[in-house]
């Protein structure tokens, strides 16, 4: 029993159980517990000095189920490991060991595939046939393969003919002691002959082959000491040098795991250097391709704004403008001659240049589709002369000597 195992109530101190499988398991320990990562099982490993059946082991198991997991969807499986005194003689051993392995194999027969399983567990719909057949045949397989095992099992370690066999050797040892209880009861009668014919002899110990055999005697122990004064020096050096020979293993697996360590960092350098030549090369052609998009762009937005631009006479417009990083912005800005002939914004340009800048953007719109229309222009009074067009223009002059509005037209 290993000295981490407990005993079985102290692990399990809720656990009821009656009778004689209490008794019994008042003598185990549990040397470990462990459950499954899904908690669908749990694993007890259980010491004992007393052989337990099978069925006491099931009842265990279903007890530990029912009584402290009644509601979890939990398989306890206690694994048993024995530890037997000389009171198990090997025929009665191999007859409990056979009808324990009976046992199992007929529980192991008695497993029937759970018509639950042919529900899907979430909708609870009947799943499809070749689902369940298959799953059947899954079942039916295992179970079969368990059967196999046991009764191979069974048939190589706990069949009649090896029962009766050693049952023939243990019959065979009664006769040997009987013999031998024979023979000593033999001897033990010449020796009370043989005393009652020494009754008048002198001590063994006052006799020279005593003192002689004594001597001998205290010169084997001297020796033994010696002996063992010897081996232990050599030993402790025999040990030293195993310390030695440990310390440079240690080293010399270090420097192996240094060298494996660098030749995979120097084989992931290399990786990484072809990778980055590869992404070099496609950052590369990518560059070329944005570049050249760039270029097209540029190109497009210039024919674009010449082509438009040549439909006016003096006004242009600005429909891009180049960002820091390179790239095109579109606006639409309206570029106005000034007096010394260098295009401004529209925005910065005088009154009377906004409004022949207007009047030439009306009448190149009018041109383009075909009409023409009247052109309203409000303090007509602050523009010296007006650009001429095709279509009518009315101005709205402001007169301080008009008192009412006035209408002129032009010859």
């Amino acid at each position: 029993m290993t000295t981490k195992a407990k005993p079985f109530f102290e692990v399990f101190p809720s656990l009821e159980l009656q009778g004689t499988l209490r008794d019994m398991l008042e003598q185990t320990a549990v040397e470990r517990v462990s459950a499954t990562r899904q908690r669908d099982r749990l694993s007890v490993y259980l010491f004992s000095t007393r052989l337990i059946l099978k069925e006491d082991i099931w009842a265990t198991e279903k007890a530990i189920k029912g009584q402290l997991f009644p509601h979890a969807l939990l398989k306890v499986r206690i694994f048993e490991r024995f530890e037997l005194s000389s009171q198990y003689t090997p025929e009665n051993l191999m007859e409990a060991y056979r009808e324990s392995i009976l046992a199992e194999y007929r529980e192991a027969a008695d497993v029937k595939f759970d018509a639950g399983q042919e529900n899907c567990p979430t909708c609870g719909r009947r799943l499809p046939e070749d689902q369940i057949e298959a799953m059947r045949g899954d079942f039916n397989q295992k179970r079969a393969e368990r059967l196999a095992a046991i009764n191979e099992r069974g048939r190589r370690e706990a069949n009649k003919d090896m029962i009766a066999e050693l049952e023939a050797q243990a019959t065979e040892l009664d006769k040997r002691a009987a013999e031998a209880d024979a023979e000593a009861t033999e001897a033990k009668e010449r020796r009370q002959e043989v005393e009652k014919g020494l009754v008048n002899a002198p001590d063994f110990e006052t006799t020279d082959e005593y003192k002689t055999l004594a001597a001998r005697i205290a010169e084997l122990e001297r020796a033994e000491v010696e002996a063992d004064k010897g081996v232990a020096a050599q030993a402790e050096q025999a040990d030293a040098r195993l310390q030695e020979c440990l310390g440079r293993e240690h080293d010399i697996r270090g420097q192996i795991i240094q060298v494996e360590s660098a030749a995979k960092q120097q084989a992931r350098v290399a990786e990484l250097e072809a990778q980055e030549k590869q992404l070099a090369e496609e950052y590369e052609k990518v560059e070329r391709g944005v570049y050249l998009c760039e270029v097209f762009t540029k190109t497009k937005v210039s024919a674009l704004t010449e082509r438009i631009n040549s439909k006016f006479r003096s006004v242009s417009f600005q429909l891009f403008t180049e960002q820091v990083n390179g790239g095109l912005s579109e606006c639409c800005e309206v570029l106005v001659p000034s007096e010394d002939g260098a295009m401004v914004p529209y925005a910065t340009a005088n009154h009377a240049a906004r409004v022949n800048a207007g009047l030439e953007i009306v009448a190149t719109i009018a041109e383009h589709f075909g009409r023409e229309m009247p052109v309203i222009v409000d303090n007509a009074e602050s523009v010296t002369r007006l650009i001429d067009t095709e279509g009518q223009i009315i101005r709205l002059v402001v007169s301080e000597a008009d008192k009412t509005l006035r209408v002129e037209v032009a010859a």
